[in-house]
């Protein structure tokens, strides 16, 4: 299927998918339904089954059902499910995990994921990855990135680059990330598996900096928290 559209996404700016059912989430719905695509946007539904225009190119996927793209708000493209040693990161050059990347979006696309919230890399290359993307060099699916997630020294995931101590460094992440362009600020708020050092006061000092100047750009936050007691604290 991916690779089906990968090939009218290159020569052709609209055409339509056809199949023998379409899912929307609220209803599973029969009669050949007819999806009109503008460039790599839904532009329309056709629930009548009726004929399209002639000259409309139309890939007809026969009794397959479609439904709208799935989203996965926590992955990590960057790492690598095989290794015992996620800190081995810190030793990589940019190019093995942004290789890593592109395998892994394309893994998400093709099994249905049309969306991912990426909430932690190196280099920020979640961000690089979203704009290669963008351009419409590659397909992929649509990156929320984060960047390197914010953490204490030596605190969890700290070999992904993100390590701020005190207000001032927490000041200088978080516009950092805002200006490469980040969708959302990460931040460990706990230690976690990996690396169990808790984290606590870099959530405290990044809320105070993302929100303290009404003027200033902001993106959302999300935060990693590992026991219910911290949701309370913070």
């Amino acid at each position: 299927m991916v690779a089906s559209c990968e090939r009218y996404l290159q020569h052709r700016r609209t055409w339509a998918v056809r199949a023998a059912r379409l899912f929307d989430w609220h209803a599973l719905r029969s009669g050949h339904p007819l999806v009109l695509i503008d460039g790599s946007r839904i532009a329309g539904v056709d629930m009548t089954g009726a004929h399209p225009s002639a000259d409309l190119h139309v890939l007809d996927l026969g009794e397959a059902t479609l439904l709208p793209g799935l989203i996965d708000s926590h992955v990590h493209l960057a790492f690598d499910p095989d290794s015992q040693s996620k800190q081995a990161m810190a030793e990589e050059d940019a190019h093995t995990p942004l290789a890593r990347m592109r395998v892994h979006a394309g893994q998400q696309l093709r099994a249905g994921i049309t969306t991912v919230r990426d909430l932690g890399d190196r280099h920020h290359l979640a961000v690089a990855l979203r704009e290669h993307f963008t351009a419409g060099t590659e397909i992929g699916p649509e990156i929320l990135a984060a960047g390197p997630p914010i953490t204490r020294s030596r605190g969890h995931c700290w070999f992904l680059g993100g390590e701020a101590d005190g207000i001032t460094a927490v000041q200088t992440a978080v516009k950092e990330r805002i200006a490469r362009g980040a969708d959302v600020i990460k931040i460990m708020a706990t230690g976690g598996l990996i690396s169990r050092m808790g984290t606590a006061p870099v959530a405290v000092h990044t809320r105070r900096t993302s929100s303290g100047n009404a003027n200033s750009p902001r993106a959302r936050q999300a935060s990693h928290r590992a026991c219910p007691r911290s949701a309370r604290d913070r």
